[in-house]
């Protein structure tokens, strides 16, 4: 009998966090409790929600959590249903399926500064990214927040805001910063992200056009139009996927055949994960989930 590949995995609802803001932090776990796929910090994932819809949001629990997937949703009125649905219709012990992590940040080598300007919701990839370096101690960073008023993940937020690593600026209160002045110098050294709306992104965009592709990335809130290059995939992407701006061909250097072999490392262990998914079906100790149309 031919089994059918998994392209999905199936978890379930063990947390719900009123997070403030219009926010709740759901917690999604395997339900034998086995580790979950690993992620970069930031990282995203496909929810394929109980109603039929399908939404990406960003992991912001750090890659040592790997116990669990843990995403922010912002209940949002006038959107198109996702996040209604999670925060109306989905409860503790939901069944979800959830496509394997891609994208997120990768801290790489050579990195001793990172700087993270996010608006709003946008914080959710950089709260991952925060953890994952607090707990490393890899290299120094600062976030700025930019919010209208209220703080979102105001609970999660708080050690770093006290910590001095998180800054919050109230536009309405002060206006909007400059964000020239947030970001600071460039370097080799430097890494500089941006999250948040597309009047957000754009700024940030045109502040770091002089930078070099590899030390600039940009996380949206919605997909930008599809950008084809010869030979080279454009890595622009839905909410929650963190994309890099594509500098056009070059010759891979010493970083880049790192990352390369990182990248297949990291396949090699999520094929192992598959297998070991696929094994405990063949024993009769797991369900297959039921497949969707996800690519990976």
């Amino acid at each position: 009998m031919k089994v059918r590949p998994i392209t999905t995995i199936k978890t379930i609802v063990t947390g719900i966090e009123e997070a403030g803001a219009g926010t709740k932090l759901f917690t999604l776990a395997d339900p034998d409790r086995w580790e979950l796929p690993p992620f970069k910090p930031g990282a995203h994932i496909d929810l394929h929600l109980p109603n039929g819809l399908v939404r990406t949001y960003s992991l912001c629990n750090e890659p040592a959590d790997n116990a669990r997937y843990v995403v922010a949703v912002k209940r949002e009125a006038d959107g198109r249903g996702g996040s209604r649905a999670l925060h109306d219709e989905v409860g503790i012990g939901d069944v979800i399926g959830v496509s394997l992590p891609r994208g997120g940040l990768d801290p790489g080598a050579g990195i001793a500064r990172h700087v993270f300007i996010a608006g709003g919701i946008g914080v959710t990839p950089f709260l991952s990214m925060a953890r994952h370096l607090v707990q490393t101690g890899d290299a120094g960073f600062v976030l700025h927040l930019i919010v209208r008023e209220e703080v979102p993940l105001a609970a999660h937020l708080a050690p770093l805001i006290d910590a001095g690593r998180v800054v919050v600026h109230c536009t309405s209160r002060a206006g909007r910063p400059d964000l020239a002045a947030l970001i600071g110098e460039g370097g080799a050294d430097t890494l500089v992200a941006c999250c948040g709306p597309e009047g957000m992104t754009e700024d940030f965009e045109q502040v770091t056009a002089g930078w070099p592709a590899a030390n600039v990335h940009i996380e949206r809130f919605v997909a930008p139009p599809p950008v084809h290059r010869s030979g080279h995939k454009a890595l622009h992407a839905v909410t929650g996927a963190l994309g890099r701006r594509d500098p056009g061909p070059r010759r891979p250097d010493h970083a880049g055949r790192v990352a390369g072999r990182r990248h297949r490392h990291r396949n090699l262990l999520l094929r192992g994960h598959l297998r070991r998914l696929q094994g405990r079906m063949d024993r009769g100790q797991a369900r297959a989930p039921r497949p969707h149309p996800v690519a990976i």
